[in-house]
């Protein structure tokens, strides 16, 4: 088994980028999906936290693996990006309104799109740049 060795700039780019894209996306779906007369800082706190969580455990593991191959505004990663968000968030609205699918709602697709492309867009960005992560044989 090989080891990857991480370094702490890859770390704190990593959180960087988590931050950004929680806080991006809260803005951009109160506003898409609510409006401006819902935007305010409790409303973008309360959801960038949501956010970032879900980034932390999802995304994070993803971005580290596309990260061996650091390849900046490449479409396949936006693709596979864009796959597992749709499938996350397919699962969170699924458990979260009982009376109509998820599939049904416009809110799926919105939210869905945007958390995908907000995070392939700070990834490449910030973490696809330089290669980070090593191999030690």
């Amino acid at each position: 088994m090989r080891k990857i060795l991480i370094n702490t700039h890859f770390i704190q780019r990593c959180l960087f980028c988590l931050i950004l894209s929680a806080i991006a996306v809260s803005i951009l779906t109160i506003l898409i999906t609510k409006g401006i007369s819902f935007l305010s800082i409790e409303a973008i706190v309360i959801v960038s936290a949501y956010a970032f969580i879900l980034y932390l455990i999802f995304a994070s593991p993803l971005q580290f693996f596309l990260n061996k191959n650091p390849k900046k505004f490449n479409i396949l990663f936006l693709v596979i990006y864009l796959f597992f968000s749709f499938l996350l968030i397919f699962f969170l609205f699924l458990f979260n309104n009982n009376d109509t699918g998820p599939l049904y709602m416009s809110n799926y697709y919105i939210v869905s799109a945007t958390t995908g492309i907000v995070f392939w867009i700070f990834d490449s960005i910030f973490l696809q740049d330089e290669i980070f992560l090593k191999e030690e044989n």
